[in-house]
């Protein structure tokens, strides 16, 4: 999945730079969302209407929210960001869902959407996370 990639930052030109995978968002859509009621305005969990990528701004410990569903167009490949604030940056500025592996967990997969800061907001997480993505599937 993340092979070759450039040797620079595409939004600071940083030399210090990973693989991020990049796809067009094609339509988004929000929607008021509980984990008391998880179904609400879907028909079943693995039923996105369509949508390619969902993620909550939900936990146990805030149970009602939102959620945010994406439908990808296009596969835009592979590129180059130094951190998760440019690869955030890029994802606002073209509209796009940039995916990248997890450093910690590298079984899991991890989406910035043009929403994170809300998503992340919302939350309650800490500052330093602001950036960071959210579960978007496992690899392998």
């Amino acid at each position: 999945m993340f092979g070759l990639f450039k040797k620079k930052c595409e939004i600071c030109a940083s030399n210090n730079v990973g693989p991020f995978i990049v796809y067009k968002l094609a339509k988004s859509n929000k929607i008021a969302y509980s984990t008391t009621n998880p179904h609400a305005g879907l028909k079943m969990a693995d039923d996105l209407g369509g949508f390619d990528f969902a993620f909550t701004d939900t936990n146990p410990n805030k149970p009602n929210g939102n959620m945010y569903l994406y439908k990808t167009a296009s596969d835009l490949g592979q590129h180059s960001f130094c951190s998760l604030k440019c690869a955030y940056d890029y994802s606002k500025k073209t509209n796009t869902i940039v995916l990248y592996q997890d450093p910690e967990n590298l079984k899991l997969l991890r989406g910035i959407t043009p929403d994170i800061i809300e998503i992340n907001s919302a939350l309650g997480n800490p500052e330093y996370a602001k950036y960071r993505g959210q579960p978007a599937g496992n690899i392998g």
